[in-house]
Order: C-alpha cells, then sequence, then structure tokens
C-alpha cells in the first residue's frame, strides 16, 4: 500500500513552495522449502532438508519541503529540508536436518532451530541549506551551503536456536544453543559545510574554486541478555555480544575546476585535496576498556567531463572521477552478532577507507525520420582498498569480517 500527496504555491513574488507526503505499508511474506545435496570425492554425499518461513512488517512516512525566496536580483536561499518515520517488525523462523551418506553408513548429522524477531523504529532527518550571491559581472558567483543528516534507530530482538551435531553411531558430539534478548540504539550525525567561487575567465570560460568541511559521527550501542531460567526473564548479561562503539569521520577538501562551454561542445577539468582522519572508539563491557584505532588520509581528487554535440541528434560524453567511501558502523563495530548462531559476523575497527577511480564513455545517437536511436556506454571502475567480506569456517561454525583488499576491478557497457 502507498500513497502521496503533494503540494506547490508561490507566497508572494519572490517565494515558492513545494512539498509532499508519502506513506507506504508493505507486508512480504515467505515460505520456502529447500532440499540441496552435495557430492563427494569419495562417494559420500551430504542431503539438506530446511524449511524457512518469515513474515514482516515495514512503514514509512517521508516528508519534503522546497523552500525557494529569492531575496534580490543578487541574492537568493534555498532551503530542502525532509524527515522520514520508520517502522518495521520482523520475524522468521527457520528448521533444518542434514543427513550424511557414505560408503560405509547413512546417519542424521545435524539439527537445526532457530527463531529470530526484531522490532524497529527510525527517525531521519535532513537540512540542505544553500545561499548564493551573484555580483554585477556576470559568472561571478559565491555560495555557501550546509547538509545536514541525523538518523536515530532503537531496536529490540530476540534470537532463539539450538544446533545439535552427531557422530556416525548416532551420539552427539557438540551442540550449539542460545536463547537471547538485544537492544540496540545508532545515531548519526553527518554535517558538511561547502563554499564555491565562480570567476570568469573569458568568454564561456570560468573558473571554480571550492571548499568543504565534513564532520560525521556515528555511535551504536548494543546490550545483550541471556535468558535466566531462575527468574524467567532475559537478565543474564552477555558481556562478550555487549559494547560501545563511536566513529567519527573529519575532513578538509579544497577543489578547483575549470569548465568550457562552447555551442558544440563543453568540458570541465578539476583537481581536489583532502585531508581526512577516520577515528574509531569501541568499550567492551567482557574486558571493560576502551580500544581507539585512528587513521590519517591525504587524497587527491581528479574530475573530468567532456560532452561533444556534434549535431542534435548525436552526442558523445566522456567523464572520470575520483572518490572516497567510509566503511560503516556495521562493519567497524567489533562485536559478535551472533543472530545466527552458525554464521556470525564482527567488524573490523582497524579498516581503511576505500578510493574509487570511475571512468565512463557513452554514445548515443537519433534519426528523426526513422525514430531509430543507437547507444553506446563503456564504465570502468578500480577500488583501492576495496571492503570486502573475509570468511573463516571453524567446524560447523562460520565467521565473517571485513578486509580492505587491492586489485579489485569492475567493467560494463
Amino acid at each position: 500500500l502507498s500513497a502521496g500527496l503533494n503540494y506547490s504555491d508561490e507566497w508572494g513574488k519572490n517565494i515558492k513552495v513545494s512539498g509532499s507526503y508519502f506513506f507506504s505499508d508493505s507486508r512480504p511474506r515467505q515460505e520456502q522449502d529447500i532440499f540441496r545435496q552435495t557430492f563427494y570425492a569419495n562417494d559420500s554425499t551430504a542431503s539438506l532438508n530446511r524449511q524457512t518461513f518469515s513474515n514482516n512488517l515495514n512503514q514509512n512516512h517521508r516528508f519534503t519541503l522546497r523552500f525557494e525566496y529569492q531575496i534580490d536580483s543578487m541574492n537568493s536561499i534555498l532551503y530542502t529540508p525532509t524527515l522520514t518515520l520508520q517502522h518495521s517488525e520482523n520475524f522468521s523462523s527457520d528448521s533444518s536436518y542434514t543427513n550424511s551418506k557414505t560408503p560405509l553408513n547413512e546417519f542424521l548429522a545435524i539439527t537445526g532451530k532457530s527463531q529470530n524477531s526484531n522490532e524497529r523504529n527510525g527517525t531521519n532527518l535532513g537540512n540542505n541549506i544553500l545561499f548564493r550571491h551573484k555580483f554585477n559581472k556576470i559568472g561571478r558567483t559565491v555560495t555557501l551551503g550546509w547538509n545536514n543528516t541525523s538518523n536515530n534507530s532503537e531496536s529490540d530482538g530476540l534470537t532463539i536456536s539450538n544446533n545439535s551435531f552427531f557422530r556416525p553411531d548416532g551420539s552427539l558430539y557438540n551442540s550449539f544453543s542460545q536463547n537471547q534478548n538485544y537492544k540496540q540504539r545508532i545515531e548519526t550525525r553527518n554535517n558538511v559545510v561547502s563554499t564555491s567561487y565562480t570567476e570568469p575567465l573569458a568568454l564561456n570560460k570560468l573558473l571554480e574554486l571550492n571548499y568543504a568541511y565534513t564532520n560525521n559521527r556515528s555511535n551504536s550501542e548494543k546490550e545483550t541478555f541471556n535468558y535466566n531460567t531462575i527468574t524467567d526473564k532475559y537478565d543474564s548479561p552477555n558481556l562478550l555480544q555487549t559494547n560501545n562503539f563511536t566513529n567519527t569521520f573529519v575532513a578538509h577538501r579544497f577543489g578547483t575546476n575549470f569548465r568550457v562551454q562552447e555551442k558544440k561542445y563543453n568540458y570541465q577539468f578539476g583537481l581536489g585535496v583532502q585531508r581526512a582522519t577516520l577515528e574509531s572508539r569501541s568499550f567492551q563491557a567482557l574486558t571493560n576498556k576502551d580500544s581507539v584505532t585512528g587513521q590519517t588520509y591525504t587524497n587527491i581528487f581528479h574530475t573530468a567531463n567532456c560532452n561533444f554535440t556534434p549535431s542534435r541528434s548525436k552526442n558523445l560524453r566522456i567523464s572520470y572521477n575520483g572518490r572516497t567511501n567510509q566503511p560503516n558502523v556495521s562493519q567497524l563495530q567489533n562485536v559478535p552478532d551472533a543472530t545466527d548462531t552458525l554464521n556470525i559476523r564482527i567488524g573490523n575497527p582497524s579498516l581503511k577507507q576505500e578510493f574509487n577511480h570511475n571512468f565512463n564513455i557513452g554514445f548515443n545517437t537519433f534519426n528523426v525520420l526513422t525514430f531509430k536511436f543507437i547507444a553506446a556506454n563503456i564504465n570502468l571502475s578500480t577500488t583501492k582498498n576495496k571492503i570486502v567480506s573475509s570468511i573463516t569456517t571453524r567446524g560447523p561454525v562460520q565467521t565473517t569480517t571485513y578486509e580492505n583488499v587491492n586489485g579489485y576491478f569492475r567493467a560494463f557497457s
């Protein structure tokens, strides 16, 4: 179910206002029966039978506003706030058993059963303010902007699971069980203050100088309690899965761009330098200690864009840009997520930021008489310190963490 409402108006001669409200409600339900066989070189097989069920509720209320104030012919302000309210309820159950067959015998090897439920409420607030001043000389402008996002979420979850492992003679040799309640609160505050100045150098030529200050902060508090059979409550602290994690990213970026605009072509070249620090602080309840990791980066960004239009029906575009990408809280937080007992996830606070190089070339042509349209596009990208999942297996338990790797390359057309 989804519904929306749009509003647009002019308040006097200098103010234009538009806004919208959108509501969505989705309730997906899924049931699966899975059968999988694995064949081994020694004529052995493993047969998995698994049944899964999930029932979910996702609701969103989204409000947007665009407020444009033309103060006078030289000055203007644009304000665009957004607000999103989220609510979700998720329930899933999973039961499975695995039979193992060897040339000597056939036996029940593994049984597993789990239930997971989670209720989450979140609020996302965004603000974007842009002030622009035009000077008497055409093309000379100065802008000042502030972009802010504030996200809060609280979740309450329950995990119950039992896994048993058997020998060929039917005796139990290992088991994993958990019955726990976890509560997690996540807060993020992202702020970017930026300014730019443009100066016309000649006819159709423009120079831009810009600066941006970024301050992003995220905090995650997670408390986990095991079920206490004596009190019949979840009041036994699980210190291994309880911690407080804070991540801070601060950056200063200086840049310049040179633009040329002609009738049949335009191009732009840019250079930017960014000095950034990434700091993570983790308090582990198990050790009752703080651990701090910090990294500092100096990045150089190059941008280039060229657009060639030899006629109204043909267009060639070539572009390159470099950008950074910071790891998120779940990739950094070094507390085990054992929602699935056999598939544990844990973050890596020593992760470095990614740096991506992206190159794109595109061409299209359109014949007005025959309505024939031809388009071609090639995209190449490579990433330094690409953040990837690292999986290790110890017995039946699979642990996933995150690492930086080089050599990542992607191409598509």
